[in-house]
């Protein structure tokens, strides 16, 4: 491990006021010997623009919580930069650390830290046969009715033979690092992120035997969106990036060539992680 890293902080100031958790953090790895850079204006480190800073880093440090990662993530992961997490928002699932626990940076500068790959998924459109978008995310695909709920029909296809019919709100298809997100809350089940697989749960389907289905990491899934009598159907990527699907459009779910890497100092067990993170008073 390099004596002097180059690591890149990335601070999210809606949720790290004033920079604050930020600043401690760059003080002790600057204490360290770590050569340091940042995307924001930050006292003592050089500022530099998000893409020159995945160019040059070996090591991210993200302030805030899970969607500031999951905005990153996907740069990130064109690099091959490994990530890791400080929470400064609400869960923080992501997240290795919290804003209190910069004395553990320095096993960044000695290397005692292991690196956990994270699958990712990659969505395309096709329309009239070609494609038309294509995205990667690290949490989920999904595919909803726009601004106010409303069922729409859609087939799911498992390697271009149906799989099942639904008429629904929309779908979920989630990695198992997604699939303690928006998937859990709309009934799927939690799988260990460590593992690799995609996760298919209906939301708000109308029938009683619709189920959320998981599936291998390497099957190929298609969604074909019936007619839309009104409204918007969007496919949305974690949360942020929104496309516009039209009727008859084809929605495909494959596994990402990208993974996702987070530096992690220790991996407790999945179910001393879901308690801490998301138990009731979370």
């Amino acid at each position: 491990m390099n004596l002097q890293p180059k690591i890149l902080l990335v601070p999210n100031p809606a949720r790290d006021k004033n920079l604050s958790v930020t600043t401690k953090a760059a003080r002790c790895l600057e204490t360290l010997g770590a050569q340091l850079r940042c995307t924001e204006s930050l006292s003592s480190v050089p500022q530099c623009s998000l893409a020159e800073g995945i160019q040059w880093a070996e090591i991210a440090v993200v302030f805030g919580g899970d969607g500031t990662i999951l905005r990153f993530a996907r740069k990130a992961a064109l690099q091959n930069l490994p990530i890791l997490g400080i929470n400064c928002g609400n869960l923080g699932y992501m997240t290795e650390l919290d804003g209190q626990d910069s004395i553990q940076l320095e096993r960044l500068i000695s290397g005692d830290f292991s690196v956990e790959a994270r699958m990712m998924l990659t969505a395309l459109v096709k329309r009239n046969g070609s494609e038309v978008f294509r995205a990667d995310c690290l949490n989920d695909a999904v595919v909803s009715y726009g601004r106010l709920p409303h069922v729409v029909t859609f087939d799911l296809l498992e390697r271009g033979q149906t799989f099942a019919c639904y008429n629904a709100d929309g779908m979920i298809f989630s990695t198992p690092t997604g699939s303690t997100a928006y998937s859990l809350s709309a009934g799927g089940p939690i799988v260990d992120p460590a593992l690799k697989a995609i996760v298919a749960t209906p939301i708000c389907a109308h029938s009683l035997a619709a189920r959320s289905t998981v599936f291998s990491f390497d099957t190929v899934l298609s969604l074909r969106v019936g007619e839309q009598k009104k409204g918007e159907t969007y496919l949305t990527l974690d949360g942020e990036e929104n496309f516009l699907l039209l009727d008859n459009d084809e929605v495909e779910i494959t596994e990402s060539p990208l993974v996702t890497h987070l530096i992690r100092f220790s991996r407790p067990p999945l179910g001393t992680l879901l308690s801490a993170k998301l138990n009731d008073n979370t």
